[in-house]
């Protein structure tokens, strides 16, 4: 696919550059573009441009040829991400075929966004405008209330208060007194009643009762 892209780019301008560097089985397109000299002619007609390449079989002048097509892709026209390019590395070094193909498609999406009218492999994106907005909280004929949930339908439950240790202290009042002290470490203060206390087993309550009337 990216190859017959290329060609159909390339075929009329660039077509004395095609045949000497004729276009390879889609498997060997890694070694086609590895000295950087077609990606060179195909960012010149993508993007109105007019890099020069270097024709040289120097390992460095070739990767001059790739660096100079990414740096292109960045650059207006284009104006592409990152993260939609490849590396150097991906292409020269054979490290990810994947990267090159995603990124040589990217940047055919980029040259047809920027007004370029010839061949391209990017799927088509669908046509900007205003997304369509929702009112949540309201039925529609597009909305059923299924979507939206209990929302405005859902009746009130009573609340079990049976396990709630503190609901009767809340709804009787504070339990502390002014003097801050709770009337569970009050204990029955103010409401026990007086009792005698029993000498029955004070073996000196005799002798201390005779010693006060003397």
């Amino acid at each position: 696919m990216v190859v017959e892209w290329i060609v159909a780019v390339l075929g009329g301008s660039k077509g004395e550059a095609l045949a000497k560097r004729p276009p390879p089985p889609t498997a060997d397109f890694m070694e086609w573009l590895k000295d950087g000299v077609v990606l060179v002619l195909l960012i010149n007609e993508l993007a109105g441009k007019a890099i020069k390449f270097n024709d040289s079989q120097a390992p460095f002048k070739q990767m001059e040829n790739i660096a100079n097509f990414l740096k292109t892709c960045r650059d207006p026209p284009l104006s592409m991400r990152e993260n939609d390019l490849f590396t150097s590395a991906d292409l020269y070094d054979g490290k990810s075929r994947v990267n090159v193909i995603n990124g040589l498609i990217a940047t055919s999406r980029a040259a047809a966004k920027s007004g370029y009218a010839g061949s391209s492999i990017a799927p088509k994106e669908a046509a900007g405008g205003d997304g369509k907005k929702w009112d949540v909280g309201k039925a529609s004929a597009e909305v059923s209330k299924l979507s939206l949930g209990s929302s405005q339908t859902m009746e009130r439950s009573h609340i079990d208060t049976s396990r709630n240790i503190t609901f009767g202290a809340e709804k009787s009042g504070s339990s502390v007194d002014k003097a801050g002290a709770t009337k569970l470490s009050m204990g029955s203060a103010g409401v026990m009643e007086s009792v005698p206390v029993s000498q029955a087993n004070n073996i000196d309550f005799g002798a201390k009762m005779g010693a006060k009337k003397n």
